[in-house]
């Protein structure tokens, strides 16, 4: 290898790194910050000290979102049909009626890149068909959730897209028939299933228990994770106290150096690194345990200095030679 020539970085994962959650993960409240933009900034830095090339990072949060309709928009736990589906040959959106077997009321947000910004279904005989969820209705109906189809690609044969003679693209006149039960493949499935994840999901809810938490975190990566099998989870940083203890020290015994105890380092080193003085208030905070107010954009959700410090955090633990490591 030539002085010039550059290298792969495959430390922090195959192909890249996937950050997965809500709107802790989208950035809400960073002003356009969010901690993966900071992750990757701090990733292109070194690579570009090392001669390498840095890892992709993409941002999977939505706003919103609960833990079961995360699962479903990752594909940990996919979305299906609850109703038969035909997709007629020109195309058009047609309602789609689907729930997430996970159980819990679903509401995806079907516009934007987040992992939704295609999907596919699988007919019983292999015929494959792509396209967009949607949300669409007139001026005497509600929202409601269609298919959009957009390419189809029969057993053996080529994609083929749909618009102009996208009829002559079907077989038959009646369309493609998806029975209730069929998966829906998200984009985000079949895009980034060998990133390494980092997972940041809770703040909307659809779990009664830490321990019901776990479970679709180990559910989520056990289908998302490189092929290293590294992975990193980041713990809740504001709720009830009582509960993030729990968490913390469950989630801590269970995935070891793969945890990150985002709550405890927010309301002990955070504004030290920040290099600002805490406020009155701020230490109120950090005595009880909370994360301090100079590093929050409301209730919830940091601004663009907490955001900062979470994203140099992450990168940190994943630099680290105690980095994690291990299959889960």
């Amino acid at each position: 290898m030539s002085a010039g020539q550059k290298k792969e970085d495959t430390a922090a994962g195959e192909q890249g790194i996937v950050c997965i959650g809500d709107s802790l993960t989208a950035g809400f409240g960073g002003g356009g910050r969010s901690y993966p933009a900071v992750l990757s900034e701090c990733l292109r830095k070194r690579a570009a000290e090392e001669g390498r090339i840095a890892p992709e990072v993409v941002n999977l949060g939505v706003n919103g979102e609960d833990t079961v309709t995360i699962l479903g928009r990752t594909g940990a736990v996919p979305f299906r049909l609850t109703e038969k589906l035909t997709v007629k040959p020109d195309g058009y959106p047609v309602p789609v009626s689907f729930a997430s077997p996970a159980g819990g009321e679903i509401c995806p947000l079907v516009y934007g890149d987040a992992g939704l910004e295609k999907v596919w279904l699988t007919a019983p005989d292999g015929t494959e068909i792509g396209g967009r969820l949607t949300l669409e209705g007139g001026l005497f109906a509600g929202e409601r959730y269609c298919f959009r189809a957009e390419e189809i690609r029969r057993p053996g044969g080529e994609t083929e897209r749909f618009g102009g003679a996208a009829g002559a693209v079907f077989r038959g006149a009646e369309g493609v028939e998806y029975p209730a039960g069929t998966r829906i493949e998200t984009a985000a499935a079949r895009r980034y299933r060998n990133y390494l994840p980092i997972a940041l999901m809770g703040a909307n809810g659809q779990f009664e228990t830490v321990d019901e938490l776990m479970l679709q975190y180990r559910v989520l990566l056990s289908f998302y994770r490189a092929a290293s099998g590294r992975c990193l989870v980041l713990g809740l940083h504001l709720g009830d106290t009582r509960f993030l203890k729990e968490e913390e020290e469950k989630f801590s015994a269970f995935f070891g150096r793969n945890f990150l105890d985002v709550r405890t380092y927010m309301c002990t080193e955070a504004l030290r690194d920040a290099g600002i003085s805490p406020t009155e208030t701020d230490l109120e905070d950090m005595r009880a345990g909370r994360t301090p107010g100079s590093l929050l954009f409301d209730g919830l959700h940091f601004n663009s200095l907490g955001y900062e410090l979470l994203g140099k955090l992450v990168y940190r633990r994943l630099s680290a030679p105690e980095g994690p490591e291990g299959e889960i």
